[in-house]
């Protein structure tokens, strides 16, 4: 067996999306890697955005296209899609269903496309051959990458660890008429993954105690780490006397429904005098799809975008911090084990967060178990939601005592010093117990 630094082991990262700074996923993983010595990373993925120079500079992109089926398939249908769009094809055709019927055909391609059996490329397995890795760390995400990732280990003759960031397996194929088939080979091929792993990981201790209770393997948890500094004030100070709630994050998954909302709550208060507002940082693209509901709201001052980078600076220009979730099931499905991103980063900041979501999903239970705000569970306008925002508005002592709970608990488990060495230290014990 080759020697394994116990410090920092050769990782090969296998994942859809690249290490950078571009989304959550990207941005958890960026953090929990930095720092990490260049040549002992190198990735795998599947992104048009490539992964960051300044985490890992030896990468391999393997998509779809890389496998002959796929790429026949995909040619097939695009033949297929030419001709019966043809004008003389369907006359008196509608436009909206034929639009619906593309994207039907996409997404069983995709299914199809995840599932079919493949063989990685030799110069794939020599490129990874010479990287000669200690272990796979892998996010998994679909069936796909899950077999790329039993012929890579195969080959190595190394161990995997999955990180679970999100249940994928549980909600995958969802749409598709043949989902069970689908289903039942990324059944097979996730059990071979999870056959050649030591530990399992997961995105937070909820959904560690589910991973565990389902495939009967030990799971440790890893979420986003942030830095921290004991010298962080944890209120702003403001040199008006208006409250200022600020969201970060994306919109998606019908979190904009939960913000819509808080912003007619808002403006209730403030027509009743209350110094309030609110302002929404979110991608670009979601602010184009979503941003018009916002608009007869006075209470919602804002709505931007800014680069990863100038987020901390953002956090720190509110009082309030919210963080909101999709009541509708659907959603829920998706959401129900996960702890976002941005929880960790709203503690660092040490400011009260008021979180609106279902009780039942990870990261509402979080902050109402770490007291670092105010959790509402109802959906809608409700009387719970107006005496939240009315307590955080009104009571700097309140904002205060939440700010500095929610920063403790950033210290003590998301610090990324320590997580980092942390980290490390379960790959490395996994590198050496396959």
């Amino acid at each position: 067996m080759n020697s394994i630094s116990t410090k920092f082991p050769k990782v090969l990262v296998v994942s859809a999306a690249p290490i950078n700074r571009v989304d959550a996923t990207g941005i958890t993983m960026s953090n929990l890697f930095a720092g990490w010595p260049i040549d002992r990373i190198a990735q795998i993925y599947d992104s048009p955005s490539a992964p960051d120079p300044a985490y890992c500079t030896r990468v391999w992109r393997f998509s779809g296209d890389d496998i002959a089926s796929v790429r026949l398939a995909k040619k097939a249908l695009g033949r297929f899609r030419k001709s019966r769009n043809r004008p003389t094809a369907v006359p008196g055709s509608n436009p909206v269903v034929q639009v619906q019927n593309s994207s039907n055909d996409l997404g069983l391609l995709a299914a199809v496309s995840d599932v079919v059996p493949f063989r990685a490329s030799p110069a794939l397995l020599e490129w990874a051959d010479e990287f000669a890795p200690d272990v796979i760390y892998t996010l998994l995400g679909g069936s796909r990458i899950c077999e790329l990732v039993i012929q890579l280990s195969e080959r190595l003759g190394k161990p995997v660890v999955p990180h679970f960031m999100d249940d994928w397996p549980s909600t995958i194929y969802e749409s598709q008429r043949l989902r069970k088939l689908f289903r039942s080979v990324m059944i097979h091929r996730l059990a071979d993954v999870l056959r050649r792993a030591p530990i399992g990981l997961a995105i937070g201790s909820g959904m560690a105690e589910a991973m565990n209770a389902r495939y009967g393997k030990k799971f440790d948890y890893f979420m986003n780490c942030v830095e921290c500094s004991g010298a962080r004030s944890v209120v702003r100070t403001s040199a008006s006397n208006a409250v200022r709630f600020g969201y970060v994050g994306g919109l998606h998954l019908n979190r904009w429904r939960s913000l819509l909302a808080l912003a007619e709550t808002l403006e209730t208060l403030a027509r009743s005098g209350m110094s309030i507002s609110l302002e929404i940082c979110a991608p670009a693209k979601d602010i184009e799809l979503y941003g018009k509901h916002f608009a007869p709201f006075t209470s919602v001052s804002r709505l931007f975008s800014v680069p990863p980078d100038q987020v901390v600076d953002v956090l720190d220009s509110y009082d309030v911090l919210v963080h909101a979730e999709s009541f509708l099931s659907e959603d829920s499905r998706f959401t129900k084990l996960s702890v976002s991103t941005k929880i960790p980063q709203y503690m660092a900041a040490g400011r009260p967060i008021l979180a609106i979501g279902p009780s039942s999903l990870s990261s509402i239970q979080y902050v109402e178990q770490s007291r670092a705000g105010l959790t509402v569970t109802e959906e809608g306008v409700n009387s719970t939601l107006t005496d939240a925002v009315r307590q955080l508005a009104q009571s700097e002592s309140r904002r205060h005592m939440f700010g500095q709970a929610g920063y403790r608990v950033a210290l003590e488990r998301h610090d990324a010093a320590p997580v980092r060495r942390r980290f490390a230290s379960v790959l490395s014990q996994a590198a050496v117990q396959f």
